[in-house]
């Protein structure tokens, strides 16, 4: 493991977790986190202005960063602010 800093004196950002979770997810569930999210959540409560992209997009805030596909390997989550609303307000239930 490597430390870039002693605990608790600065912080930077990676995706070990986001990573993490997509393996984890694939393992258990036997499909892509965008398909398990797609079908578990994004269907049955309406968004349709969230999900991955691949491809850069005028309407979306892009990083210069490539990504493998939009199947939810890769941090290329997308969301609206109108559907970024709806999260918040689905986690505070």
């Amino acid at each position: 493991m490597i430390v870039w800093f002693p605990p608790g004196t600065d912080w930077k950002y990676n995706n070990t977790g986001v990573n993490l979770l997509i393996t984890l997810v694939q393992k258990v569930f036997g499909q892509t986190l965008a398909l398990i999210l797609q079908e578990r959540l994004f269907l049955p409560y309406g968004f349709t202005e969230t999900g991955w992209h691949k491809e850069k997009s005028e309407k979306l805030v892009w990083l210069i960063e490539n990504y493998k596909d939009n199947q939810g390997n890769d941090a290329n989550l997308y969301v609206s602010t109108r559907e970024l609303a709806y999260w918040g307000y689905m986690l505070h239930l």
